[in-house]
């Protein structure tokens, strides 16, 4: 009995969190993989929302080269430049961190 209790108070759990995660967006699985095989979070998140690296340098005000080279490990690039890349990429700024970072 205290088993099925369990069961009923897990799965009610578990659709609250689907139904709150539902809201939000979750990370697509090539994102995921293509991140931990070791490419730029800001590349992968780039091509995912379809920006070319000229159309996403012109919104957030840099050169194509510039980013490039933050794309490439180069640069570091600034805070407030990241905060305008995930703002104009629509995800968290700590999405954009490598993960070995």
């Amino acid at each position: 009995m205290v088993a099925t209790l369990e069961d009923a108070a897990d799965s009610a759990a578990i659709e609250r969190a689907w139904a709150e995660d539902a809201a939000g967006e979750t990370i697509p699985g090539e994102v995921v993989k293509a991140i931990l095989a070791g490419e730029s979070p800001l590349r992968v998140w780039r091509k995912h929302r379809e920006f070319t690296l000229d159309a996403l340098a012109e919104r957030v005000g840099v050169s194509k080269g510039y980013l490039s080279q933050i794309e490439n490990g180069q640069k570091p690039g600034t805070l407030g430049l990241f905060r305008r890349l995930a703002g104009v990429l629509n995800v968290a700024l700590d999405e954009l961190a490598h993960p070995t970072n």
